[in-house]
């Protein structure tokens, strides 16, 4: 056995009054959960392969969330935890297609995304990665003019759309293989001034609501043929119609009115589509979307005029509807839906960019806050996509070793509790900063004495191979980072002290496409979930005055340009990193010399840092900060702490806030449990599968590898060497 790998007495600290940390961090898989398949609720079969015999249908399950943001044309894609809380993974950019998302749904079997465009009569057609979520244009369909509004038949096999403008309602059938939309004779005429599509569970039924003339219009639809006949119309004067929900259990149709602040309940016969209207209630003010809790026994409505979300329980041989206390909204509420299993509900909010959750209580139909995601400007909407479920594990490891001027290669293919170096590639001098391509093609390094960002491929076994195509080969690059999308590569120059984009080219050649003054120390460049923000933290020097700060650029999502936003924000006392709370809102910078961390709010308009004082003092050199896949737990490496040797710190994070904290003490800013690591602990990174934390230990050129407890607990397994003086710290995942 290496002497390395032999058991250690090294053991657990328990937390101690003297250390306090109020510092949170998203540093989010882009990708799928490991180990949680099994707990997923079932929600459909999708089709075998194709082979000889016929195999069984796919299992599928609620994978992801797809958010259209009107603001700069783009979709936030969102894994979905346990199939219920979103996660970060990446956007998608349909550039030249649709210039402002509007409507979207996805296909029952989870193969496309059909997404409207307020500006024109376009209906994109998007294939989604069932592995990754990441969407791809592949047709189109020409609809009426806008707004519009989009529905799917739970069979799939037929898509609606309501055309606002041209005041029509159109049938399209949706090719089995390929998602194609071809129109089913011609649309219907509708009433002006609509604002909402809704069909019934079994697709048998379409209503449409009219905001203007109060009236509210059902279909029936004719599956064999594809058509559909207006079935029966009602108007509910003096109501201004503007959202509604269907419950099956009880044939009911619940539509908002925004000018008389009331819900109406309404009748409908399922076999003829046959309305009545039943009785109105007062709601509170500006009432607009609403959503039946799969299981039927729960009204929400969303009431922006009075940012609450209210609340009626529906009786299950009636239908009619029972107030309850309103919960806490916002201003900027636009749309709301359930998971399938009914477990969580989820709010998009216009003015906050963002989409909060709470999970439903089934016995009072109350929701419990599991806190918010960072969405991209001006989301409108949000469809749920359907998926198997694939599960994500770690491959390889690569560590730069700026004492050996290269990069090394571990597998965790045989045993991930022990990596085993299968090589060595040559890099530029001092590589520190390692990342890697979201697409899985490249890898990018950091060389900080000479040799700028090598690009490197992957080959047998992970091993990385030159590409050939550095960028700036004579320029000290400190740090690197890639967008979400994978077209757009930054660096940190400390030679110059500028910061540089590159567009990245199918070969891997890298081409400058923007370049902004920074600081003198720059030490990390970070970009924010949503892929909108870039962050470059300056670890201070180069003269009195000068002891750190962060510089904010927007990121254009078109040409990968970056914009100066200002003010920069304070960070004195040798910021070492920047970290996301899990859905983005709060950033936090480890002030290493101080032994500080300092907090800050993240504007969503414009990605600025505002300072939450006062910053956490702790006792310790806090240098590097890692998230859970999970989101649950947080690592904080300390480089060295008051008794001498460095430790790695667990805190739990707070779902609400994204504070890290320690929940076994009230939720206090101290270390839950704390284990020493080797000498010079600097750079963390936790296993998709949430099973290992893997650890960089500069002064002692090893990595410690560390069980992780399903209450986030360490075990030190192994200290495994390195090359000189690792820096920095990556992963290849594969999804299966």
């Amino acid at each position: 056995m290496n002497p390395s790998q032999a058991p250690s007495p090294r053991g657990p600290r328990p937390s101690a009054a003297g250390f306090h940390l109020s510092i949170a961090l998203a540093a989010l898989l882009a990708g799928c959960d490991g180990g949680f398949r099994d707990s997923l609720p079932e929600i459909g079969t999708g089709a075998g392969t194709e082979t000889g015999d016929e195999d069984p249908p796919v299992p599928l399950f609620a994978r992801f969330a797809v958010v259209p943001n009107s603001g700069d044309g783009t979709l936030s894609i969102y894994t979905l935890s346990d199939g219920e809380h979103p996660r970060h993974a990446g956007y998608a950019l349909l550039t030249g297609e649709v210039s402002e998302p509007e409507a979207i749904v996805a296909s029952p079997d989870g193969e496309a995304c059909y997404l409207s465009d307020a500006q024109s009569s376009t209906l994109a057609i998007l294939s989604v990665d069932p592995t990754t979520g990441r969407l791809s244009s592949v047709g189109s369909a020409a609809l009426g003019d806008a707004p519009h509004f989009l529905a799917a038949h739970p069979a799939g096999g037929f898509l609606f759309a309501l055309s606002a403008g041209s005041e029509e309602l159109a049938v399209f059938a949706v090719a089995p293989d390929t998602a194609s939309l071809d129109l089913v004779g011609s649309p219907l005429a509708v009433a002006p001034g609509a604002t909402d599509l809704l069909l019934s569970a079994d697709g048998s039924t379409l209503i449409t609501l009219h905001h203007d003339s109060g009236r509210v219009a059902s279909f029936t639809f004719d599956e064999s043929a594809g058509t559909l006949a207006e079935a029966d119309e009602i108007v509910i004067l003096p109501a201004a119609p503007a959202g509604g929900a269907l419950a099956a259990a009880t044939d009911s149709l619940y539509v908002t009115d925004d000018d008389g602040s009331l819900v109406v309940q309404c009748a409908l016969d399922s076999v003829t589509g046959g309305l009545s209207l039943v009785a109105s209630l007062a709601t509170d003010a500006g009432p607009a979307a609403a959503a039946v809790h799969p299981g039927g026994g729960f009204l929400f409505v969303l009431c922006p005029g009075s940012a609450t979300l209210a609340r009626y329980a529906i009786d299950a041989t009636t239908g009619d509807l029972s107030p309850l206390a309103s919960l806490v909204g916002g201003a900027g509420d636009a749309e709301l839906a359930f998971t399938p299993s009914g477990n969580t509900l989820h709010v998009v909010n216009t003015a906050a960019h963002s989409v909060r959750s709470g999970d439903f209580v089934a016995e009072d139909g109350d929701l419990s806050p599991t806190g918010s995601v960072r969405t991209r400007l001006a989301p409108r909407g949000l469809a749920i996509v359907n998926s198997p479920a694939p599960q994500a594990r770690t491959t390889h490891l690569f560590v730069t070793n700026s004492g050996g001027d290269d990069v090394s290669t571990f597998s965790l293919e045989a045993d991930p509790s022990l990596p085993v170096e299968v090589g060595t590639a040559l890099a530029g001098m001092s590589p520190e900063g390692i990342a890697i391509d979201p697409l899985d093609r490249f890898a990018f390094v950091a060389n900080a004495g000479a040799g700028g960002v090598g690009v490197y491929t992957f080959g047998a076994d992970g091993l990385l191979i030159d590409n050939g195509t550095a960028a700036a080969p004579s320029s000290a690059a400190v740090s690197v980072a890639v967008e979400p999308t994978g077209r757009f590569i930054y660096a940190a120059f400390a030679d110059d002290s500028t910061v540089r984009g590159y567009e990245l080219e199918s070969d891997g050649s890298l081409t400058e496409i923007t370049s902004e003054a920074i600081g003198t120390g720059p030490r990390r460049v970070a970009i924010d979930p949503t892929g909108r923000f870039l962050y470059v933290v300056d670890g201070g020097g180069g003269g009195e005055g000068n002891n750190g700060g962060i510089l904010v650029f927007a990121i254009d999502a078109a040409a990968g340009g970056l914009s100066p936003v200002t003010p920069d924000a304070v960070a004195q006392g040798m910021p070492t990193t920047l970290a996301f709370s899990p859905g983005g809102e709060r950033a936090y910078t480890p002030l290493a010399t101080v032994g500080e961390i300092t907090p800050f709010d993240v504007s969503a308009a414009d990605g600025s840092l505002a300072g939450v004082p006062p910053g956490t003092v702790i006792e310790s050199f806090p240098v590097d900060v890692v998230i859970s896949p999970s989101g649950r737990y947080a690592y904080v490496a300390a480089f060295f702490t008051a008794g001498g040797n460095g430790e790695i710190q667990l805190f739990d994070v707070r779902p609400e806030t994204g504070d890290l904290v320690n929940l076994d003490d009230g939720g206090s800013f101290t270390p839950r449990f704390a284990i020493e690591a080797g000498s010079g602990p600097q750079a963390l990174l936790v296993d998709a599968a949430e099973e290992h934390l893997y650890v960089l230990n500069l002064s002692s050129s090893s990595m410690s590898v560390f069980a992780i407890a399903d209450d986030g607990l360490l075990e030190w397994l192994a200290d495994v060497p390195t090359g000189s003086a690792p820096r920095g710290l990556g992963a290849r995942l594969a999804l299966e």
